[in-house]
């Protein structure tokens, strides 16, 4: 018998600095999850107030810092349940804006708003969502109050609420990204953890989120399962849907993309999945940039795509919807396009998904939807 004296094969080299990073950085990570950790339980054992508003409440959020998915599902439950002739509200801090205004509105938004007032996704869900109502605010109490004495919706969507527990909710629903679902496993600032894993088990209902070109990770539902117990897990993709100039008038399949010469940027908190889309997509890319998610794009900046954009004799330049809130149709003499993406469901999850939502506002609501 040979016996094989195994020698780990990075012994002898020096950590990423990621790995590095991390192992300096746990000892903080130890003392923010013990921290959330005794905050999660001030609330559920009733130190700390839970305010239950006048309407059902359905949060959306996520416990990993950076790109989930988790706008796009906001934006596809409002579309479901507008089906149903409900007048909704969607809650939001509007992370990274620099006022600190209480604002509200039923969208589409006022041609004078922009990101700086009330964040860059709510400015673009505001414009996918007509008839919504929003409201930007820290408070997102004091915030439902104003909008029931001004509108009287029939449902609010809480949206990054999972961490904001000062608001009772109806439901929490939690996104995961199927291909790295919880990082490195450390909290903030080792890690990308907002909270430690075992807050899934406060979920009723967890979305797997796959993309096409991604490896989830294997045994992920098994492990959920293990944690949350009581939650409906419902796996869903995110999917291209068409190609929107900056303009808004000009509209392209998203087969358009295929074989064409392509420059894109982003500022998201996942620009992988959105280059990996493109490739999937078939756009030749000739060149790609990603910046800081919420990135604020500066003359600079341009100037910049636009001297890459040339350089590359590319056809089109394409960049999110949510980066295209922030730009205007005068800083460009070359074709931008806008990748609208959004959610996928399989018949039986997205009944099941439906069912189950519309199940608890109708509980809450008394009525039968």
């Amino acid at each position: 018998m040979n016996i094989h004296h195994h020698q780990p094969a990075d012994s002898n080299q020096p950590l990423p600095d990621s790995d590095l990073r991390s192992i300096i950085l746990r000892p903080l990570s130890y003392l923010y999850s013990g921290a959330i950790y005794l905050r999660n339980h001030g609330y559920d054992w009733g130190y700390c107030d839970i305010t239950k508003l006048a309407k059902p409440v359905i949060s959306v959020g996520n416990i990993t810092a950076g790109g989930s998915g988790k706008t796009p599902l906001v934006r596809f439950i409002c579309e479901e349940l507008l089906k149903k002739n409900l007048k909704l509200a969607v809650l939001t801090r509007g992370y990274r804006r620099k006022s600190k205004d209480n604002i509200f509105f039923e969208s589409p938004p006022a041609k004078h708003l922009i990101p700086d007032d009330i964040g860059d996704e709510p400015l673009m869900l505001a414009r996918q969502l007509p008839g919504v109502i929003f409201g930007i605010s820290a408070d997102r109490k004091l915030m439902a109050e104003r909008i029931i004495r001004a509108y009287n919706p029939d449902v609010f969507i809480l949206d990054d609420g999972f961490q904001h527990r000062k608001v009772h909710r109806d439901i929490d629903i939690v996104v995961l990204d199927a291909a790295r679902p919880f990082n490195n496993g450390h909290c903030l600032p080792a890690g990308l953890l907002r909270e430690p894993i075992t807050s899934l088990s406060r979920a009723g209902i967890i979305i797997i989120r796959t993309q096409k070109g991604t490896t989830p990770q294997a045994g992920l539902p098994e492990r959920i399962k293990s944690i949350a117990p009581k939650a409906e897990i419902i796996e869903a993709s995110i999917v291209p849907k068409k190609l929107e100039s900056l303009s808004g008038i000009d509209t392209k399949p998203i087969e358009f993309l295929r074989g064409r010469k392509v420059i894109a940027f982003c500022g998201i908190g996942n620009p992988d999945g959105f280059r990996m889309m493109l490739r999937e997509l078939g756009a030749d890319i000739r060149g790609f940039r990603a910046f800081r998610d919420h990135h604020r794009y500066s003359e600079k900046n341009l100037h910049e795509i636009g001297r890459q954009f040339s350089k590359a004799d590319a056809e089109i330049c394409v960049t999110t919807m949510k980066d295209g809130v922030k730009l205007t149709n005068d800083k460009f003499d070359f074709p931008l396009f806008l990748l609208d993406i959004g959610y996928e469901i399989g018949a039986g999850d997205r009944e099941r998904f439906l069912s189950f939502v519309i199940g608890v506002i109708s509980a809450d609501m008394a009525i039968i939807l």
